[in-house]
């Protein structure tokens, strides 16, 4: 049995370094599935505890130069310290070249400058060599050694030397303010699991023995019953049992109005209380909830990686060795260029190739982007399971639905009522008899009837009588002197009950796909009720707003073809399957999908599963079944179908600041390689650039925050 491991590592220094850290990993017995990230600084992986102790784990990482134990946070706000002092260290020792000082003032300003500032770049070079591996901290140490080293033994060596300390002092004071800017950004970037675990109540009000106790929140159990005060966080996932209010469930779900609870709803734990007081049951607590819920798939999304992010890492593996041969090569064009044996022009030019080239910016371009897209999404309460996945839903162009609890609230509701005269009975005195019958069943039909009535303020007063509950048609009750059937078509049938005078309704019910219930008295018919589950509110703005996105949009139901056309004309669905059975879904989406169609299926059930398993990519409602959600690749955590939307542009605006990435951080090499390798690039523009290049990549990802979803 295997186990998994998240483990935050201080010595990651850029890009580069995941790539060493995996060659590292695979070394060890038993570990597989690896997976690194360079921007939030962790490594997960799965391992076999029989074989492999995590502590040993962790000691090989120590003696390879990482070491394990502090948070992301911790990490950065230590690594942003380390920087900050490094950089005003060599930012003042820059002055003094600006004096113009002799040859031995300047060998030593540089060699103290070369000592500290530069100590980041030996440490990540030693440990990237002993690792059998090379990164970014390889290139700048060599780049600014060599430019070092050759000033100093000028220094020494000639009455007039020519030196370049500046150079090398003034470049590692650029690249180290690079390096704040970048690591500020990622900083940014990786604080998002870190501001949903902020907005949790640090406290919750007890309710105890008929008094109001308060205690740290992380004290409360499933089934302790709470008091939230308006202006109040509720601080577990609960069900009201007391009390009405409105709550904000905007910083889970994304869903800006607040949402009236009153006893009987779900809560959830973190959301806020507006208006009135209430008292809850917790159901949820700790890790349980659906805050720790949504944290765990945001840290599981930020550690699996995009294929596109796969092909970046294989590039940046192997892009240091290329350069440091392409430096050689330089090297030694410009020192036997016309048998000039040019020391100076051909030590700048190989410097310049070493310090522009930048695998930072390629191992950064996919993870942050990564990162912002999936934190995005958990903003907007779409919480998607993994870069793989925020990659595919970019090339969907089907769009499947579930049809009841996913277009529809799956809740059913009286969308129609007719009434009709029986002899001697007022309708106030029919609606009074149908509660008494219909109080007594569990069936969802039976609780919609008696929630309408109770809406509708039927008289609830007590009623003594005979029922009889005859499953598949109806209840027959005998109920104070009168004889009341309640129940389908069929069964007013089997009782001689004439419904003639209602068949124009029924009929249009039945196209509609509603459930009708026959209310009949002492033999006549006395009501007809369409009950039905009622399309979402937003569901026809969803499929307008897909269509725009040039997606296809189809319904999956197991109504019959009539129903099935009468809610897919409301919606404005073209293309409908009906009558599907459970079990045959999956076979439809593989059918679509074998016609070349990228094909996201929308679901709740259970029976939704194994057709959101075969779709490129499953979309679950955050209200569906735990099986729909541990088989979907994206859960909406409000059930805002809206987010099927938001979903799509959040994955293709996420794609394209990769790609945009990508592309820079290439073109980034591509040119200014050459150009360095050409001579036409110094060393400190060439830094300068090196440095620019990281920090663009990152402060574009960083764009995804100020995207608008709607």
């Amino acid at each position: 049995m295997k186990d998994r491991a998240s483990l935050a590592l201080k010595g990651i220094n850029c890009g580069a370094c995941a790539p060493q850290i995996e060659k590292l990993m695979k070394e060890i017995d038993s570990v597989q599935d690896i997976s690194v990230n360079a921007v939030t600084k962790k490594v997960s992986f799965s391992y076999d505890p029989v074989k492999t102790d995590l502590s040993d784990i962790e000691v090989r990482l120590l003696k390879a130069g990482f070491s394990t134990g502090a948070s992301p946070a911790e990490l950065y706000e230590e690594e942003l310290y380390k920087l900050q002092k490094l950089l005003w260290f060599a930012g003042i020792l820059c002055q003094p070249f600006m004096w113009g000082l002799s040859a031995l003032p300047q060998f030593l300003i540089a060699s103290v400058v070369q000592a500290v500032a530069g100590r980041p770049f030996y440490q990540g070079s030693l440990r990237a060599v002993k690792n059998r591996s090379a990164n970014m901290d390889v290139l700048i140490a060599l780049g600014t050694t060599v430019i070092y080293l050759y000033s100093s033994f000028m220094c020494f060596t000639t009455e007039v030397p020519q030196l370049y300390f500046e150079c090398s002092v003034f470049l590692l004071a650029l690249i180290l303010l690079g390096k704040y800017f970048e690591t500020l950004a990622k900083g940014n970037a990786a604080k998002t699991v870190r501001k949903l675990l902020e907005i949790q109540p640090a406290t919750a009000i007890l309710w105890q023995d008929g008094t109001e106790k308060e205690v740290p929140a992380g004290f409360v159990k499933a089934g302790d019953i709470l008091v939230v005060k308006p202006g109040g966080k509720i601080p577990a996932d609960g069900v009201v049992i007391e009390g009405e209010t409105s709550v904000d469930e905007s910083m889970l779900t994304g869903e800006s109005i607040p949402v009236d609870k009153a006893p009987g709803d779900e809560v959830i734990g973190a959301t806020f209380n507006r208006s009135g007081s209430i008292r809850i049951k917790a159901v949820r607590t700790g890790k349980d909830t659906m805050l720790e819920q949504i944290v765990r798939t945001v840290e599981n999304a930020q550690e699996a990686k995009a294929p596109i992010q796969r092909l970046a890492d294989r590039i940046a593996a192997g892009f240091v060795p290329a350069v440091i041969v392409i430096a050689a090569l330089t090297f030694a064009y410009w020192y036997f260029r016309g048998g000039a044996m040019d020391f100076k022009t051909a030590m700048l030019n190989a410097s310049a190739v070493m310090v522009i080239a930048c695998p930072c910016a390629l191992g950064l371009a996919t993870p942050t982007a990564i990162l912002e897209g999936t934190s995005r999404g958990a903003e907007q309460g779409i919480l998607i399971k993994g870069g793989e996945a925020l990659e595919q839903v970019c090339s969907v162009d089907t769009v499947v639905f579930d049809k009841t609890g996913t277009l529809t609230t799956g809740v059913m509701k009286v969308t129609e009522v007719c009434l009709y005269e029986a002899d001697g009975l007022s309708f106030e005195e029919g609606e009074r008899l149908l509660y008494a019958v219909e109080r007594r069943s569990e069936h969802p039909v039976a609780q919609a009837l008696v929630k309408f009535l109770e809406d509708k303020g039927a008289d609830k007063g007590p009623m003594t009588g005979t029922f009889t509950a005859l499953p598949g048609r109806g209840i027959r009750a005998e109920i104070e002197g009168r004889s009341v059937l309640v129940g389908n078509m069929d069964f007013m049938a089997q009782n001689s009950v004439d419904i003639k005078e209602a068949a124009m309704h029924y009929e249009k019910g039945l196209e509609k796909g509603a459930s009708l219930v026959f209310e009949a008295v002492d033999g006549s018919l006395a009501a007809l009720f369409l009950v039905a589950d009622t399309i979402r509110e937003n569901a026809p703005l969803v499929v307008s707003e897909l269509k725009k996105l040039q997606a296809e949009i189809w319904m999956l139901t197991g109504d019959n073809e009539s129903c099935a056309a009468s809610i897919a004309g409301e919606l404005g669905i073209e293309h409908v399957i009906s009558g599907v059975l459970p079990a045959d879904k999956s076979a439809e989406i593989q059918r679509l999908s074998a016609g070349g169609k990228k094909v996201a299926m929308v679901g709740d059930g259970i029976n939704d599963a194994p057709a959101l398993v075969t779709s490129t990519v499953g979309i679950a409602m955050g209200n569906g079944t735990d099986i729909a959600i541990e088989a979907a690749d994206i859960i909406l955590a409000g059930s805002n179908l809206e987010n099927v939307v938001n979903a799509i542009k959040l994955s293709r605006i996420t794609m394209r600041n990769v790609r945009q990435n990508l592309f820079w951080a290439l073109f980034y090499n591509a040119v200014g390689i050459p150009l360095a390798a050409a001579g036409l690039l110094n060393p400190l523009v060439a830094g300068a650039a090196m440095s620019l290049s990281s920090v663009t990549v990152v402060f574009n990802a960083l764009r995804i925050k100020k995207i608008k979803m709607k």
